[in-house]
C-alpha cells in the first residue's frame, strides 16, 4: 500500500480525490501492527490541480486532506484498532518555498 510504504505521488493537470485503503487492509499492511502505533507518510500534489484525500472504511481524517497543486502534505496514521485507522494533517509544503501550518 503506498499510503504504508510512506509516499503518494500525484501528477496530471486534473482535480483528484484519492481514496485510502480499509483501515483492516491498512492495519494488515504494517508488519507486527499494534493499537497505538504511528506511520507518517507524505502526499505530493505535482499537478497543478487539487488533491483530496478521502477515508476509506474505517479509517477517520483528522484536519485538512486537500493538497493545493505543486504542494505536499504530511500526515500521520495512528492503528487505533485492528480495523481502524485515524489519519492526521501535520502541515503542507508549498512548491513555492516555506511551509503552510494548518
Amino acid at each position: 500500500l503506498e499510503i504504508v510504504s510512506g509516499w503518494i505521488r500525484r501528477e496530471g493537470t486534473g482535480i483528484y480525490t484519492d481514496s485510502t485503503d480499509t483501515a483492516t487492509n491498512i492495519v494488515a499492511a504494517i508488519p507486527g501492527a499494534v493499537v497505538g502505533q504511528t506511520f507518517a507518510f507524505l502526499l505530493a500534489n505535482m499537478s497543478v490541480g487539487t488533491a483530496t484525500l478521502a477515508a476509506g472504511t474505517g479509517v477517520t481524517l483528522v484536519g485538512s486532506a486537500v493538497v493545493s497543486g505543486l504542494s505536499a502534505r504530511l500526515f500521520q496514521g495512528l492503528v487505533t484498532g485492528s480495523a481502524a485507522v485515524t489519519i492526521t494533517n501535520f502541515f503542507s509544503f508549498n512548491a513555492g518555498g516555506g511551509t503552510q501550518a494548518l
